[in-house]
């Protein structure tokens, strides 16, 4: 079994970040979110896939489309 990474601060707001268990139909799930401004990742097929998005930090000249960010923020204007 590997290592699980530690959480890094929310990139939104710097806030602190759980991982929790997403119970579906029997199917355990992962997702992390801020316990701050409930910026979360997708959910997740295991908690190290959720730790890995969650801690992946866009460098600011790259230019990902939108529905390739891996994180969404919940305040967000539609």
């Amino acid at each position: 079994m590997s290592v699980i990474e530690e959480i890094k601060k929310c990139p939104m707001c710097g806030g602190k970040a759980i991982t929790f268990n997403v119970d579906d139909y029997n199917i355990r799930k992962y997702r992390t979110v801020c316990k701050e401004c409930g910026t979360s990742t997708r959910i997740c097929v295991s908690v190290n896939e959720s730790l890995r998005i969650w801690n992946q930090r866009i460098q600011a000249d790259d230019n990902p489309p939108a529905w390739d960010y891996p994180l969404w923020h919940s305040r967000q204007q539609w």
